[in-house]
């Protein structure tokens, strides 16, 4: 009698834990809050450029860039391409066509939850697509309370999308989606990209003995770089990083003359159609669900307590904005809205900056506000 006593018990406890595992892992209405942001959802697997080889760069054995973060980018610019090349901007995804809806808009939300959002693609005849690719964002926003985030869009394949959204406030929230390109659009940006890497150039300035030159400058040795000239290039390797700078060998001036570069302009091969789809359906916002969300107060504050730190996990949103403030979901992070502030924590400290024109912005913003630490 003890003996089956014991093994009721035991039966009992294990129905307990199976029934609050199914119920944490499925019941969308109760509390998510950190460290659940760091679950990974699930997203489909999309297809590389069909038919095309990424061929622009190869990291070398000394490069800073290793082989598992080289695949692991390729990995990032994978997407979802039309099945063939539209011959017509009739059959591209129209944004004003396209339409969204709120799932269970009117269901008890809390601070910590997700709402799942479904999107419909349709072309300009107004037909549902039957691929996907389409590069949509969705955000979640209030006005007043100046707060907004971005969630995860999940393609389907077919034409369908789904996004989900956190809810990290409480009060009013609404959706808005928005077209970046259309699939058609991200189809002449993969080609580019793999088939004419150089769109922009750079001018190389030399300068010695009172004569001067200009020549074209780029960062591959690219056929259009090189034209007929088999000895065409002078070479420039930046030791620290291992990447190589070439610029058209000058006429009458050794390469050690180069003085300065800057840009050059756009060179980029795009016909009629590519522009068109480019510039037609870029940015849009799609019509859709325009109701606001009640979120209700939750007990614990969304926020994450780890110390900021490189190689933490990003999860998806990284952070959301309130009241015009940034509250990440990585790590513990601090806000430096004056120059004594920022001053005071990079005193006696050695900054390296190295990023595109976006970081330049950054670099520019702290000589104008912290003149002194430049």
């Amino acid at each position: 009698m003890g003996r089956l006593l014991q093994l009721l018990i035991l039966a009992l406890i294990l129905l307990i834990c199976i029934y609050l595992l199914f119920v944490c892992q499925f019941n969308p209405d109760l509390p998510n809050v950190l460290p659940s942001y760091h679950l990974k959802y699930n997203h489909t697997s999309f297809t590389s450029c069909s038919g095309i080889t990424n061929r622009t760069f190869t990291p070398t054995n000394d490069s800073l860039i290793s082989k598992e973060e080289w695949e692991s980018l390729l990995t990032e610019l994978q997407w979802s391409l039309p099945p063939v090349f539209r011959l017509s901007t009739d059959e591209a995804t129209n944004p004003t066509k396209c339409s969204f809806s709120v799932v269970n808009p009117n269901s008890n939300h809390r601070v910590g939850g997700f709402i799942d959002v479904i999107l419909i693609a349709r072309d300009t005849k107004n037909r549902i697509k039957t691929y996907g690719g389409d590069f949509f964002q969705a955000k979640l926003f209030n006005s007043e309370l100046k707060a907004s985030t971005y969630g995860a869009v999940t393609d389907h394949c077919n034409g369908t999308y789904t996004a989900r959204l956190a809810l990290l406030w409480p009060g009013p929230a609404k959706v808005s989606i928005r077209l970046v390109h259309s699939s058609e659009a991200v189809q002449v940006l993969c080609r580019q990209r793999e088939q004419d890497p150089d769109k922009v150039y750079f001018q190389g300035y030399f300068e010695e003995g009172g004569k001067q030159e200009t020549v074209m400058c780029n960062a591959q040795r690219s056929p259009r770089l090189v034209g007929s000239d088999s000895q065409c290039c002078c070479e420039y390797r930046e030791p620290v990083t291992g990447e190589t700078w070439f610029c058209r060998r000058p006429s009458s001036l050794p390469c050690q003359a180069l003085t300065y570069h800057s840009m050059g302009g756009y060179q980029a091969v795009l016909s009629k159609l590519d522009t068109t789809l480019l510039k037609s359906s870029t940015n849009i916002i799609v019509p859709g669900d325009d109701s606001a969300i009640d979120v209700q107060q939750q007990d614990t504050e969304i926020r994450s307590q780890t110390k900021c730190r490189p190689g933490l996990h990003t999860p998806v949103p990284a952070g959301f904005y309130l009241q015009d403030h940034w509250k990440s979901l990585v790590c513990d992070s601090k806000s430096f809205p004056s120059a004594k502030l920022i001053s005071g924590c990079l005193k006696d400290k050695q900054i390296l900056m190295m990023g595109d024109s976006t970081l330049r912005q950054w670099f520019d913003y702290l000589e104008e506000t912290v003149p002194s630490m430049i």
